[in-house]
């Protein structure tokens, strides 16, 4: 069972979200591999990705957005350069910071996240689920949004246990929102792997909002390791406030996994400052994606299909 690395990210949500969502002390944090590939929505020259992104959404929690007079809904956000002490250069610095976790519509009404991301269902009643929280021009980063952008829970359908017996790498969640997604297309599961392993080398489309800052996309990572039984490695650029975030095969759109755990996010440097950690593209432990297998396993059980 690979361990949670969890301690930055706990300590830069734990005022804002663990009374809120008392999970949230297991979310799991990563790093870089080879160069950040990690884009705003503004750069992204590829429209089959921003369209795939339209589908994503961000998990917030209920304080954290907040109606104002003119009927939109305010996002109550701090700069990632106020709540860590980043390095100068590091990317993204200035950028709010919202979200705690990430997720993928995969049907009208159902939202697929990681498991250590909503606890129960009181904890789930807590979370709005916000679509289009990116910077599509730049420099505009989102202070509010429509209200029919925001969602609520209904129910929590189904989350994988998270005890010393249940196995970590498999974590994922199902929620039944408070109504229909009625703008954007679902993403699709990738239904040819109920049986068979996704091939290492496989390039990867990996969207969400490291550290909750505005959705970003990583393309062109791959596969690593694919020997995992309920999992496989992979070396996305991402960092806590992934999880729960859809990997995409970069050719057919469709989700292989979620993004559940990995290296630690950042390094201390000598002058008391952090950066982002830094791998090879075969180096540290790599990024831990819950295969769709588990999730396509699990609908019939609950009486739902895609």
């Amino acid at each position: 069972m690979r361990e949670s690395h969890f301690k930055l990210l706990y300590l830069i949500f734990l005022v804002l979200f663990t009374q809120m969502i008392p999970s949230f002390a297991q979310a799991d944090v990563q790093s870089i591999y080879g160069t950040d590939s990690r884009q705003d929505l503004f750069e992204v020259t590829h429209p089959e990705y921003v369209k795939w992104a339209e589908s994503t959404v961000a998990l917030m929690t209920a304080d954290m957005v907040r109606h104002n007079s003119s009927g939109r809904i305010d996002f109550l956000s701090t700069p990632l350069n106020k709540q860590v002490k980043l390095c100068p250069g590091e990317r993204f610095s200035d950028q709010p910071v919202t979200p705690f976790c990430s997720g993928s519509l995969i049907a009208r009404n159902l939202v697929l996240t990681a498991g250590h991301c909503v606890y129960d269902q009181a904890a789930c009643e807590a979370i709005k689920f916000v679509f289009d929280y990116g910077i599509k021009d730049k420099e505009k980063y989102p202070t509010s949004t429509d209200e029919s952008h925001v969602f609520g829970c209904k129910t929590l359908l189904f989350k994988t246990p998270l005890d010393e017996t249940s196995d970590s790498n498999v974590d994922y969640a199902l929620i039944e929102l408070d109504r229909d997604v009625t703008d954007r297309t679902p993403l699709k599961l990738a239904s040819n792997r109920t049986k068979t392993r996704i091939a290492n080398g496989t390039p990867l489309v990996l969207i969400g909002n490291p550290l909750g800052l505005p959705t970003k996309i990583d393309a062109g990572k791959s596969v690593r390791d694919n020997s995992g039984k309920g999992f496989f490695i992979a070396n996305v650029d991402s960092f806590g406030g992934n999880s729960g975030s859809p990997v995409l095969n970069l050719k057919s759109g469709e989700i292989e996994g979620v993004l559940v755990s990995g290296e630690e996010d950042f390094e201390k440097t000598n002058a008391g400052c952090f950066v982002s950690k830094v791998c090879t593209e075969d180096g540290c432990i790599g990024e831990t994606v819950t295969k769709v297998a588990n999730i396509l396993n699990q609908l019939p059980k609950l009486g739902l299909s895609l």
